[in-house]
Parts: structure tokens; sequence; C-alpha cells
């Protein structure tokens, strides 16, 4: 894999450990590839930033593998504009982080565009935002399969709200890198995202991990620790102190010092908690919210606890995470326990447990706006992986003639298109006629959007409401239905999070996308 990073734009720095220097702003994005998981340190600038990156990644990485983790240095737009690009990744951020993104949306935009972003892509990308799924607040040691990272919150720096990321040398020894999120230059001078260690007596902007109140050094060859003073916000000062006392994390090889791949500091490490299994009717206590309750199954990962009215509750099955008769223990499945996997999809489709997700075909599909690709995806993403299939979404078909040009559809390359409100008379139905091409197939279902075709019961109305013409037909229905007029994108998400399978969807759009999945992997 190493071989190929110079091909693809970017340096290696070690064995799976690169970085790359992003255009117009000045930052740098980092790839740390594991033997299971790829974690991705920032996400660019755009969409379009973010896609490249993604591309560029699964390049490095090889068929089947993909960035599963990214970790957010800090909440400004050349930084996190991109996370949208990677779907089903782990995003981390500091804490604070989600917050602020979710408050200074319009700010960020705007601080986009003010930086040379094309207004309708900073828009784009603000409208997608990822905000991150996990805040560290600490210290949290990510594990990538045969190698681990750390991320740490090293305080107010260049932003408010920083992350800093260390990759050691597997083995230990001098760290493969050292980000600079909180270097103490960073208010009056940009730095890279990410840079090599420095050699001792150099400033710990870019040799030392910072992220306590008092840290050893890693760089190779100082055995001294680092105390941060801060006496302003974001002014920091630091001084040096006594040589490394415990041996638990950094050794002395050569007269150097250096540290073991296992970054759980010695002061986080708990004693093992013995190993009970959840057999039926074992009576626990679930650490975190004190639910008791007695064992009623226990599937992949997870245990079901009835208490005494008869309630059920699922929780994971996590280290030290439940009481029984008062000592902390780890629940594990049963010896011989089958481990549940479903039988069917979403969609209906019988499962594939362990399958992974196909090389996409050359042919597509295309649905008309973005609410409507969230929703193909919740209900038959699993058979798009597994086919190969990738769906995009067009934001109306005004210009699908023209869309179905540029995409040069043949044998090989299939196009299917779904379009809202194809009924006999109108405007959808007199563009879908205007495409005549052999091999591209437009289908679509009756209703003005795809809203109706969640069926009613699913959100438990009797029925979609009738919005007289004129009006806009999605501001109407939230107002007939009591809920914020002014505020679409939430009413959707809250429909969609009613959808669980097929058995929520109108059968005039599932026959419509079972059609189109069978036309696009059909061979020619």
């Amino acid at each position: 894999m190493d071989v190929g990073w110079e091909e693809f734009g970017w340096e290696r720095l070690a064995e799976g450990v690169g970085r790359r220097r992003l255009p117009g702003w000045d930052a740098t994005a980092g790839l740390v590839v594991g033997g299971t998981a790829a974690l991705l340190f920032d996400a660019g600038a755009t969409l379009r930033e973010g896609a490249e990156l993604r591309a560029q990644a699964q390049g490095l990485l090889g068929a089947g593998r993909r960035v599963t983790h990214i970790a957010l240095s800090h909440a400004h737009f050349d930084h996190v504009l991109g996370a949208a690009a990677f779907a089903g990744a782990q995003v981390f951020g500091a804490v604070g982080m989600a917050e602020l993104l979710r408050r200074d949306r319009e700010a960020l935009r705007a601080d986009a565009v003010r930086h040379g972003v094309a207004p309708d892509e900073a828009g784009e990308a603000v409208d997608v935002l990822v905000h991150p799924h996990h805040v560290v607040s600490g210290e949290w040691t990510l594990d990538l399969g045969g190698r681990q990272v750390l991320l740490a919150n090293a305080g107010p720096g260049h932003t408010g709200h920083d992350l800093a990321l260390l990759v050691p040398a597997p083995g230990g020894g001098r760290p493969r890198w050292c980000s600079a999120a909180t270097s103490w230059r960073s208010r009056t001078s940009r730095r890279p995202a990410l840079t090599r260690c420095r050699p001792a007596g150099r400033r710990p902007w870019t040799g030392c991990c910072s992220w306590a109140a008092r840290t050893r050094c890693t760089c190779r060859g100082t055995g001294r620790w680092w105390t941060r003073r801060s006496s302003a916000p974001n002014a920091t000062r630091w001084r040096g102190g006594s040589a490394c006392g415990d041996g638990s994390r950094c050794r002395t090889v050569g007269g150097m010092r250096q540290y073991d791949p296992d970054l759980t500091p010695p002061w986080k490490k708990q004693a093992p908690a013995p190993e009970v299994p959840a057999e039926p009717d074992l009576v626990v206590e679930e650490v975190a919210t004190g639910f008791c309750g007695a064992v009623v199954r226990c599937e992949a990962g997870a245990v079901t606890l009835e208490d005494r009215f008869g309630k059920h509750r699922v929780f994971p099955l996590v280290p030290r995470g439940f009481l029984l008769e008062g000592r902390t223990v780890t629940l594990v499945r049963p010896r011989g326990a089958v481990p549940a996997r479903p039988s069917r999809t979403a969609s209906g489709s019988v499962a594939v447990p362990g399958a992974r997700a196909r090389v996409a075909r050359a042919g597509r599909i295309y649905v008309e706006g973005r609410h409507d690709a969230e929703l193909v995806e919740k209900v038959w993403g699993d058979d798009l992986r597994v086919e190969g299939v990738v769906v995009e979404y067009l934001e109306g078909v005004d210009d699908l003639p023209a869309v179905v040009r540029d995409f040069r559809p043949g044998p090989d390359a299939r196009l299917g298109v779904l379009v809202d409100h194809l009924v006999p008379g109108s405007k959808e139905s007199r563009i879908a006629a205007s495409v005549t091409d052999p091999h591209v197939l437009v289908v679509g279902h009756p209703y003005v959007d795809v809203w109706q075709a969640v069926k009613p019961s699913a959100l438990g109305i009797p029925a979609w409401p009738t919005v007289p013409r004129g009006q806009d037909w999605k501001t109407g229905v939230c107002r007939a239905l009591g809920w914020p007029a002014g505020d679409t994108g939430a009413a959707w998400r809250r429909i969609l999070a009613a959808v669980h399978s097929y058995k929520d969807l109108e059968p005039e759009l599932l026959g419509r996308v079972e059609h189109l999945i069978d036309w696009v992997t059909s061979p020619a």
C-alpha cells in the first residue's frame, strides 16, 4: 500500500501513515491506517474536497476498505465541511464542538464564502454538516486493528475546542505523528494540522503532547515533561521538569525514551472484572442507569433485562457494565449461544451476514431529491452495497434530458431514474417521455412528494393532509400536523426516523425502487 502514497499526492511519513497539504487554505489532512480500520484527520473545506480525499484514501487502502473514523482538529470550515462525504464514518471532536457547529451554522457558511468557497458549495456542505458522534473531554485511545492512536482534548489553543492526535511507532519509540492543533504559535501563524515530531530542545508545539496540565514529552531522546500554564485564554507558557519516572508508558532503549503502543494512562487502567455468563433469569443491575432486572435473552453484543413491572430494556455487553450482588462484573454471552443475526434486510431481502460492499457498478440510480435518496438508503442500503449500486440525487428533474446525455448510458452503464408525481398530464410525465434512450428506465410514484410514500400509520396519523393548490406542499403539511412550519428539515428527520423497513412504505414506491435495482444490475 505504501508505494502508492506519492502517486495520490500524499507524503508518506511511516508505514500506514501519511499526510496531504490541501490547496486553497493551507490545511493538512492526515491518514492513519490500521489492520481493520483507518482514521482521517480533518476532512477538507467542501464536499468536493472531502469526496476527493475519500477517493484517494480508498485508493491507498485498497479494494473493500474505507475510512472508518474521522477526527476533526477544530471547527473551522476548511477542516470540517468535507466530513459529510464519508458516509458511515465515526466522527470525533473536542467537547463543545458539536454544540458550536449546531449553533453557528450560518457563521460557518459565511466564513467559508468570505474565504473564497462558492456560495452554493458552502451552503450544500453546511446543509449536510456532520456533527461529532463522539466527544473527547480528556484522552481517547482508538484501536485501528494492530495500531493504537491517541486523541486528546488539549484545551483552548488555535480555537476554543481543539483536538490533538498522537500516533506512536509500532512497538514503541519515536511517535510517527504528533498534531499541532494547540500550538503556542497558533494565534500568530497558520501551521499544518499535522506535523512531524521535532528533536528535543525545540518548542513543544511540534514535538510534545500537550493534552494534560503535566505530561511527558514523547520526542525521541528526551526524558523531560512539560507543564502547561495558561494565565489568559489562548495564552500558553511551558517549562521543563524532571525526567520520566514511571515505566508503565515509556522505557529507555539505548539511552532514549520510547513509548509502549498501549497509550492508556496507568491511572485509568481498571482491574478486570469477573466475567459472568448472562444466563436467563440472572438478576443484575446496569451500572450507568441503575436499571435492575432479570436476563430475558442475550443476543450479539446486547442483553435484554426485565424489571419487576415487566418493562424490557436492552443494554450493550460492555466491560464492567453490571452489578451482581453488589460486585462489578462483565456479562458475557453464555457458551454455546449462537449470535442472533437478522435473516432479512430492511427491504425484505435475505440478509448476507459479513458480506463486503461490492465495487460500484458503472450504472446509477438517480432520484429527484435528497429526501428520496435518504429514504432509499435507509430501506435498501444493504441491498445496494451488496449489488454495488450507487444512488445519487438530482435536486429536480427539469434538466433530466441533459443529465441523461451527460451520463452517456450504455449496455454496461444502465441508468435508472425515480421521479416524484409521475401521473398522466403532469410536468414530470412530459419530461420523462422526452427521455428515449434504450439504456435508461424512468419510473415514478404518484405522490406529490416522497414524504407521502411513508404510510401515515408509521407516523401515528390517520392520513396525509390535503394541501390547497398554490401553497407549498411541505409547509402546508407541517402546519396541518402542528409541526414547526419553518423547519421542513426537522419534519423530514421525524418522518425518516419513523421508517424501519419496507412495511412502513407504500407499495407504489416499493415496486418502483425494486424495478430500478433490477434494471441496473441485470446483464445487458
